[in-house]
């Protein structure tokens, strides 16, 4: 797999254009310093891999293209979703220039900056996107070229109306509570009934859940799965689910 630094310079020399065949100018952000890195790496709690250090050094992002701004050393911490309700410092990295950022999930556990996560505010929805910057990229730049098919892009416009509406990954905790699964089956036994149970631990592209539509979140201790109190549907929520059958 190439590094997230031959990504971007695999990309930088070709040639990337919108769907309307319009050039792209991605304008590369400089690099940071060694003591720039270390500084960040201590605000995060651990040292960075070689290749991300490798990274940071040639650039800290760019502007324009798909999104308006990637900042790989996160300085938006503001993700429309508070981390330390589920024990993790949430960092936006990526922007899409309305207000809907994507970011990293850190907890204790973390050494390298992912996986990356979509946090949307309009509607507020929470979705897996990459495993990691060298995937991330691949697909950012995937939809800057024909036939600009992205799971950058297929997460941004598809597949946040799906879970928004039906939110077709979760569990209920009956359900949960007597799966093989002991991980999940023992978290599900901690939660009262009528929960929801969502496990992230290796989820598929796009799987999350509407964060705007919870009451109450509890995440299990270890593990990316949690509990969810969601707020009874609205009437507008009830006849679209009448009308989609």
């Amino acid at each position: 797999m190439m590094s997230p630094v031959e990504i971007i310079r695999a990309a930088m020399a070709s040639e990337l254009v919108n769907e309307d065949g319009e050039a792209w100018e991605i304008k590369l952000l400089p690099g940071l310093t060694a003591a720039e890195i270390q500084a960040f790496e201590t605000s995060l709690g651990f040292e960075l891999p070689p290749a991300t250090r490798e990274l940071l050094e040639f650039t800290n992002g760019f502007e324009d293209g798909p999104l308006v701004l990637v900042d790989f050393s996160a300085a938006d911490e503001y993700v429309g979703i508070d981390g330390s309700e589920f024990g993790w410092k949430t960092l936006g990295m990526a922007a899409d220039g309305c207000g809907n950022l994507w970011g990293y999930a850190l907890s204790r556990d973390s050494t390298d900056l992912g996986p990356i996560y979509y946090f949307c505010h309009d509607a507020p929805v929470f979705l897996y996107q990459s495993p990691d910057l060298a995937h991330f990229l691949t697909e950012l730049f995937a939809w800057c070229r024909p036939p600009f098919k992205s799971l950058v892009d297929d997460v941004h416009a598809d597949r946040l109306k799906e879970v928004w509406l039906e939110n077709p990954d979760l569990i209920a905790v009956e359900d949960a509570r007597l799966m093989p699964d002991a991980v999940v089956a023992d978290f599900a036994r901690t939660l009262p009934d009528g929960w929801q149970v969502i496990d992230l631990r290796t989820p598929e592209i796009g799987a999350g859940f509407s964060w705007g539509r919870c009451e109450e979140f509890r995440r299990h201790p270890d593990a990316m799965i949690f509990g969810l109190k969601f707020k009874p549907p609205g009437w507008f929520a009830r006849l679209l689910r009448r009308i989609r059958g």
